[in-house]
């Protein structure tokens, strides 16, 4: 894959000529951190403050909307009423989204050496695993895990169902 000259650097003449092909960058392919340093450090930050407070699912869901969005604009679909839908969508995911982040910047990479948020999930989960938090009884966990179970349950008296009918016949 080619990568498209940096800002800095000089043209190629072949580049200038409008019948030469031009190279093509992936949109799955993040622009290498050395050639748009602001932008990567600001969402390496954004991320990992979403990291910290949205749950699982809002992470999932604001992934999932995020192409068919930026689809939308690049078609200029702006109008239609979907975007004022993954609007909202994308504004109430964002309400807790602040804090610190701390990077360390080395030549041509960047590292998440800290994150902080009042709104942080880790911090509201009492930083303790398990029974000891206080968060759940241990008949808590049970009921949750006969819960979870169910499907895996409905799933084995099913086949036991079909295998007994089947008998039958």
């Amino acid at each position: 894959m080619a990568r498209l000259p940096s800002a800095s650097s000089k043209p190629e003449a072949s580049a200038i000529v409008p019948s030469a092909p031009q190279p093509v960058i992936e949109a799955s392919t993040p622009p290498p951190t050395d050639e748009a340093p602001a932008p990567e450090v600001l969402l390496t930050a954004h991320r990992e403050l979403e990291k910290l407070v949205l749950t699982g699912r809002q992470q999932r869901i604001k992934e999932l909307v995020a192409q068919p969005y930026g689809d939308l604009v690049h078609e200029g679909q702006l109008l239609d009423p979907v975007c004022r839908d993954i609007e909202a969508l994308l504004i109430s995911s964002q309400r807790r989204v602040s804090g610190e982040v701390h990077l360390l910047l080395q030549t041509g990479s960047l590292f998440v050496t800290g994150v902080e948020s009042p709104y942080s999930l880790m911090a509201a989960s009492r930083g303790v695993y398990g029974e000891a938090a206080g968060e759940w009884s241990a008949r808590d966990a049970l009921g949750f895990s006969r819960i979870a179970a169910l499907p895996g349950m409905f799933h084995v008296r099913a086949g036991e169902r079909a295998a007994a009918l089947a008998q039958r016949e």
